[in-house]
């Protein structure tokens, strides 16, 4: 979707200048499920990027085991969490501030307790920033836990599935979709609504709702 926009854009310049423009293909945009992460595939890639043995060109892969507990908890975007500075971070108010995102809206997340411990333990190791890794470390560090999880295969097992196994978690339990925009800082209600589904305990508690008001009567 994002790639379309783009591509949107450049067919429309191509079109006022007179130019060729039907070249330009669309990227089909997959209606399928929303992979999350199980919470024992969670455990699992922690505990492989902690607990194996790291060297040579792998020396930063214990540092995955700490972002991927971020992601999942915070929702953040890959590039949103590497970008984060302490001076962004506010232990008193316990929240992480969002400034420059995606969706150009600056967001506000409040902390879990074992997120809130990482960066703290990450602060005595540099006063600036909680990661210093790269989008393509963390891919590639990502590929390797895949590949070590038996999940190569599986193309819908990214980084950013990390963002929807946020959102899934707390539509489980009870989260308003309006709630889980603002978390995720999604431009657009529409967005969010992708996630909808994921929730048909909504759709049975709405069911019981009606037949309250029919006992009553």
């Amino acid at each position: 979707a994002t790639v379309n926009r783009t591509l949107e854009v450049l067919k429309t310049m191509l079109k006022y200048k007179k130019m060729e423009w039907d070249i330009v293909k669309l990227a089909k945009v997959p209606k399928g499920r929303i992979r999350v992460v199980s919470k024992e595939e969670e455990d699992t890639a922690v505990k492989l990027f902690r607990e194996t043995e790291h060297t040579g060109r792998r020396h930063f892969y214990p540092d995955m085991g700490d972002l991927v507990i971020c992601l999942v908890d915070t929702g953040c975007r890959l590039g949103e969490v590497l970008k984060l500075k302490y001076e962004d971070i506010s232990f008193e108010n316990n929240l992480i501030s969002i400034w420059i995102n995606k969706g150009g809206r600056p967001r506000s997340v409040p902390m879990t307790k074992r997120v809130r411990d990482i960066m703290i333990a990450r602060k005595g190791i540099d006063r600036v920033r909680p990661f210093h890794l790269t989008n393509d470390m963390a891919g590639t560090a990502w590929q390797w836990v895949r590949k070590q999880m038996g999940l190569q295969y599986d193309k819908e097992f990214v980084l950013h599935a990390l963002r929807h196994t946020c959102a899934s978690r707390l539509l489980f339990k009870g989260i308003d979709l309006v709630t889980i925009k603002e978390w995720l800082g999604h431009a657009d209600i529409q967005t969010t609504m992708r996630y909808a589904h994921m929730a048909p305990n909504k759709l049975a508690h709405a069911a019981q709702v009606l037949e309250d008001f029919t006992g009553a009567s």
